[in-house]
């Protein structure tokens, strides 16, 4: 064993047992084989997703406008619950 992997070790063993989920999360993500060829077709069709909703806005939509109002609305929502 790498002195690397003897130092990450002698660090988990010390962390919380409740910090452990996310590590735990992130090592087996890393730790299986990521297939080149999926990973493109999984990019791809991302794309294609995001593609069909172009030109859905219509064409004086204002998003600095819209969040404003949804800020907005949510601070009146969260001060009524006080």
């Amino acid at each position: 064993m790498t002195e690397l992997k003897a130092e990450a070790i002698r660090l988990i063993l010390k962390m919380p047992e409740n910090e452990l989920i996310p590590l735990m999360e992130t090592l087996r993500k890393k730790a299986t084989p990521v297939d080149p060829e999926e990973d493109k077709r999984r990019a791809q069709a991302a794309f294609q997703n995001l593609h069909k909703y172009i030109g859905r806005l219509p064409a004086d939509f204002d998003y600095k406008k819209e969040l404003e109002e949804f800020r907005e609305e949510r601070r009146r929502r969260y001060e009524n619950l006080g």
